[in-house]
């Protein structure tokens, strides 16, 4: 039901899109982003509590509540309750799953700090959400501080779909310091011996209650506890909660509940996630935002996966895109392989096989044709990236019967290419969709590498000529499109219309055309002209698209294009929010900041972050090894590290002392299969004067210099150009300031009546 409600709601979303865009256009105050905050790019940011495989999440709110679709957990302050509201919230360390923020209110300070995990650590077990307050008086003198807790079912705004319908008649009982409705635990509290109850606000608990005796509504806060201190200068007071995603019934359940202690789970859940990360690669650069990000992309995807019996089921989060996609899953995928986390690949992607048809074909959704080039290509670099051939071995009869049913629906074509599709959702268009047949031949491509694992040279053979006959075909019919488009590729193959998608995939990560074709140059050009903000634009460039930039910017990387892939690099990272997630689209240009229904954090565009940052660091390009593709001026002020980073070739660690005058660049290899050559980027802000290899001079070419795949330490000299305004601070001041400007011109036009579309401004 979820998967047709969610289909339902991206069409409807499009349906009403240019209806809203009049109130999405609506800027908003420049103000609410203050200079002693960390930058939130949303207008009303949203993250989540949870823990690796589980298949729920806890919705933290744009306002700081906890909601789970069964229940929203509120908080006051004030002898009389006043809503504790926060918009920018950090995580610890920047990067854990644990959501803090601080909170003033009458000379006191209120210091939230919240996560989830489960009492037996099984993911499949019921979620419990673990929050601690800590009431600290600000001032000088003795000072009386009064906190709340309470419950409603949902607050209005930002909240994904409960999970029964609101009932006026559940009866509402405060137990001690348990909070039930119709017997069911809802939350704990800390017994205090200051603490007021109130059934609601202004009557005080008396016992318990039916809702609609008093008018008790979906937002009406019930079950109220007011904890009332009387605190020294700078004397603090902790207050804790726990709340089941669940509401629970069983005596012994709630029993443990009670009892769980909130240090030691919080130590708990700090160790696993640090236990997770210590097993994979490891990124050292000066700038915290930028690793951050990395590493809680890795998590919010970790969240978003499903243990559902032994199955290992990949969602995009655990709001509206609650599902699986074979699209979104095959970047998943790769992206674990790329942090080094090769088991749970594995686990992830052999889910993907129930998805294929009696036909051969891959599909999650109608349509969306493009599954069959990313499951292959999920397979593919899977297999590449670990040499695992018992994986290989298990994935070949699926892949045989693909390529099969690839041939047969090639040779039924007008065009001997993919067949015409309706995907309903990235193109918006009916017909030969050119990123399909991108995908297509990825996917055969990987095809190839795992017949050569399986040592069937027949099929390999086979499938090579497939291959030549299918790119043959491809390419014939784009040259022919492209003629009347000056060079660039349109999202379809067989007229005009369509939105940008995957005609961005020709060099990355399809491989299909080479950096320096002039259909890539043309097409990059024109696409540009249709970015806002810095990132990409979708709708007819009426709405922002998060992810999607980073086609763009991982193109932009490989052709060594590496000031604006930097700059696209940093735009999309001043886009994110305080808590590093990601968006999908729905912002309109210069508007409101607002993604409406699309919550984040997006999956997707976690995973699109982890390789591209890691492809500016590391990456391979055919049988050769790419070192700093790009790198930002900001990282030369510390030493960069990357350890244990996984390749195609095996494990590559190598470090990048920076000096003045030179640097010293140190590679340790454990190759499976060494490189042909490695090739290394000189930054494009550095005059290099000449180069050595382990003591030997090598030579210097444009921006690059090329060394053997032996090498393990390579010395620039150079002199470094002074940039100071290539990292995500300034692009994030530059945002600002731009933001600031436009606002006052959007004042001065609704004040003149000459009110602008937010992109034609």
């Amino acid at each position: 039901m979820k998967k047709y409600l969610y289909l339902s709601l991206f069409v409807f979303s499009l349906l009403i899109l240019q209806s809203r865009l009049s109130f999405g256009e609506r800027m908003i105050s420049p103000y609410i982003d203050l200079d002693n905050e960390p930058f939130d790019y949303f207008k009303e940011p949203i993250t989540v509590l949870g823990v690796k495989d589980g298949e729920e999440g806890t919705e933290v709110t744009p306002e700081g509540t906890l909601y789970t679709g069964s229940a929203e957990l509120l908080f006051f302050a004030g002898s009389y309750p006043y809503k504790i509201e926060k918009r920018v919230k950090r995580l610890d360390k920047g990067y854990l799953p644990i959501v803090s923020y601080k909170y003033f209110y009458d000379d006191i300070s209120y210091y939230f700090q919240m996560f989830a995990n489960t009492l037996d650590g099984n993911p499949q077990s019921n979620l419990i959400n673990f929050v601690k307050v800590k009431v600290k008086n600000e001032t000088k003198e003795l000072k009386k501080a009064y906190f709340w807790t309470g419950i409603c079912f949902k607050e209005a705004g930002k909240r994904f779909e409960p999970h029964k319908e609101f009932n006026k008649d559940w009866i509402y009982e405060i137990k001690d310091n348990l909070i039930l409705r119709n017997g069911k635990l809802l939350y704990t509290f800390s017994e205090d011996e200051r603490i007021d109850k109130f059934i609601t606000v202004g009557k005080r608990y008396e016992g318990a209650i039916k809702g609609s005796d008093l008018f008790i509504l979906e937002k009406t806060p019930v079950c109220l506890a007011r904890y009332s201190f009387c605190l020294q200068p700078d004397e603090e007071k902790d207050v804790y909660i726990k709340m089941p995603y669940f509401p629970v019934e069983d005596k012994d359940e709630i029993k443990k509940i009670k009892d769980a202690d909130y240090e030691e789970y919080f130590t708990q859940t700090v160790n696993f996630w640090e236990d997770l990360l210590s097993r994979g690669v490891k990124i050292s650069l000066s700038e915290k935002k930028v690793v951050d990000t990395f590493k809680t992309s890795l998590i919010y995807d970790l969240i978003a996966r499903d243990k559902v019996g032994e199955e290992y089921i990949q969602k995009v989060n655990e709001f509206q895109y609650d599902e699986f996609w074979l699209r979104d899953s095959s970047f998943i995928v790769r992206a674990y392989d790329l942090c080094g986390h090769h088991k749970i690949a594995k686990e992830t992607v052999l889910h993907f096989l129930k998805y294929q048809r009696a036909d051969g074909n891959f599909v999650s959704q109608g349509g969306q044709f493009d599954g069959w080039g990313q499951t292959l290509w999920a397979f593919g670099q899977h297999y590449n990236i670990t040499g695992d051939k018992e994986f290989a071995r298990e994935v070949y009869p699926y892949v045989k019967k693909a390529v099969k049913w690839l041939k047969d629906v090639r040779g039924e074509d007008k065009f001997n290419i993919m067949p015409e599709t309706a995907p309903g959702d990235n193109e918006l268009i009916k017909g030969h969709i050119t990123g399909h047949n991108f995908w297509a031949l990825l996917g055969l491509r990987c095809a190839i590498y795992l017949s050569e694992a399986v040592g069937n040279k027949e099929d390999r053979d086979e499938f090579k000529d497939e291959y030549k006959d299918f790119h043959n075909s491809f390419m014939k019919r784009l040259r022919e499109v492209t003629k009347g488009t000056g060079g660039y590729i349109p999202p379809g193959l067989d007229g005009e219309g369509g939105q940008d998608w995957g005609n961005l995939i020709g060099v990355y990560p399809s491989e299909v055309l080479k950096p320096d074709d002039l259909m890539v140059t043309s097409t990059l050009k024109e696409v540009k002209k249709k970015f806002r903000e810095g990132i990409m634009t979708y709708f007819n460039a009426s709405s922002l698209h998060h992810y999607l930039t980073e086609y763009v910017t991982q193109t932009e990387v490989i052709r060594g294009e590496q000031r604006p892939a930097l700059e696209g690099f940093y735009s999309l990272l001043s886009h994110a929010s305080s808590t590093n997630a990601g968006f999908e689209w729905g912002i309109p240009p210069w508007g409101s900041r607002d993604f409406g229904r699309n919550f984040s954090p997006h999956g997707w565009f976690a995973a699109k972050y982890i390789a591209l940052l890691r492809n500016m660091l590391v990456r391979e390009e055919g049988n050769n090894l790419h070192l700093l593709s790009c790198i930002s001026p900001q990282w030369l002020k510390e030493k960069i590290i990357v350890e244990d980073a996984p390749t195609n070739f095996g494990k590559i660690s190598l470090s990048l002392s920076p000096a003045k005058d030179k640097g010293l660049l140190k590679i340790k290899a454990n190759y499976r299969r060494p490189p042909d050559k490695i090739i290394i980027y000189i930054p494009f802000f550095v005059k290099a004067k000449e180069a050595f290899a382990d003591g030997k001079k090598v030579s210097l070419k444009e921006d690059k210099l090329t060394v053997s795949p032996d090498t393990q330490e390579v010395k620039i000299i150079w002199n470094i150009e002074k940039l100071e305004d290539l990292n995500y601070e300034s692009f994030v001041l530059k945002y600002k300031e731009e933001y600031r400007k436009r606002y006052g011109d959007y004042l001065n036009e609704l004040n003149e009546g000459k009110f602008k579309r937010s992109y034609e401004r």
